[in-house]
């Protein structure tokens, strides 16, 4: 109760905030919150942690964060436009021994960290961390970007390998940066996992029906995990953030799926099969599937993808590169290589991220 007549508790300053019940407990008092807001006085909001790009803000529709966009920005994030990507285009990519980071249009690029057999790469949108995985040994490691605008005198910091145990061959990975999570695949424990974002609380998503899982990505605003399996039967599904609710999107016409990317602007999802040689496409509910590229020669052996806006970022070992092409007009033709490396997992960093120093 907050009050007893006209006597004056601890509750009667109303101290929970967001429409929290104030109870006294002692001398003090507690706050139960509703769904969504946490601390003890029910202060912290899910769009604490919730990033709406290009100016947008973020507002709560039933307890869940959501954007409200300027005019020119639609998306879930406002993240899509009609215009053109930004000239400034940042790319991180993992090449086995290390991690960079790649201004696309001058070719200025940064090595991020020394890394043993580095595979797939994420970072969270708020708070400046970089992931990556590292089959051998297998683990789990992340390092925080700073002064990331002043390229090429940029640096990173405090490196830390933050899951050791209970891990076998690390693959995916995709980091929430609402919920402050990370996600993995491990192949070689056949499952999908789940922890903070320093590794603690490790909790398991998936241990069943996998085979060889490999890419994952994340929906946040439907809390949707995508993910890919190389195993007999090669798939892509999905299934919601506790592991429940798991469908099948892709069971034929798939061989070795790679990569898989969202478009979050058109609700669909892109995919490599380096042994098909193909980047395919399919809605969001697994209609609609197309074939973007096809053949040996222009897709070898295609591995990480990613999306931004009108363009398709994708590394392949076979022709030793990141390249890019437009999504609305793709061809062989059009394929531009803009990095000559071996790399492995990428994920465009968005400009409107940079130049924060942590």
């Amino acid at each position: 109760d907050t009050n007893s007549g006209n006597q004056v508790t601890p509750c009667s300053r109303s101290p929970c905030e967001h429409g929290g019940n104030c109870s006294v407990t002692d001398n003090s008092f507690s706050c139960t919150c509703l769904n969504g807001f946490t601390g003890l006085q029910c202060q912290s909001t899910p769009c604490d942690n919730y990033s709406c790009d290009n100016g947008g803000t973020c507002f709560l529709d039933e307890f869940q964060p959501k954007c409200a966009c300027k005019n020119g920005f639609t998306g879930e994030d406002c993240t899509c436009t009609t215009c053109e990507a930004e000239k400034t285009t940042k790319l991180l990519y993992s090449s086995e021994s290390s991690i960079w980071l790649l201004d696309v249009n001058s070719s200025t690029k940064i090595e991020i960290a020394s890394t043993s057999i580095a595979v797939a790469i994420d970072y969270h949108k708020t708070k400046f961390f970089i992931y990556w995985t590292e089959v051998s040994p297998g683990k789990i490691s992340r390092q925080v970007l700073v002064k990331i605008r002043y390229l090429p005198t940029s640096s990173a910091t405090n490196l830390e390998d933050i899951v050791l145990d209970n891990i076998d061959i690390p693959d995916g990975i995709a980091v929430d940066s609402v919920n402050d999570h990370i996600y993995w695949t491990d192949k070689g424990l056949k499952r999908i996992m789940r922890s903070n974002l320093d590794g603690s609380d490790k909790t398991l998503i998936l241990g069943t029906g996998l085979e060889n899982p490999r890419a994952i990505e994340l929906d946040t605003a439907n809390r949707w995990i995508y993910f890919s399996d190389w195993g007999s039967t090669p798939k892509i599904e999905k299934c919601m953030f506790d592991g429940s609710n798991r469908q099948a999107i892709i069971t034929t016409d798939v061989k070795w799926p790679n990569g898989i990317a969202l478009d979050r602007c058109n609700k669909r999802l892109y995919w490599c099969d380096a042994g098909l040689y193909q980047i395919k496409s399919v809605n969001y509910d697994g209609s609609d599937e197309q074939v973007i590229l096809n053949g040996s020669l222009e897709v070898p052996h295609p591995f990480g993808i990613d999306i931004y806006e009108d363009y398709i970022y994708f590394t392949d070992w076979g022709n030793q590169g990141v390249f890019k092409f437009r999504k609305s007009a793709p061809s062989p033709e059009s394929v531009q290589k803009v990095e000559k490396n071996q790399p492995m997992g990428l994920k465009i960093y968005r400009t409107v991220n940079l130049g924060k120093v942590v």
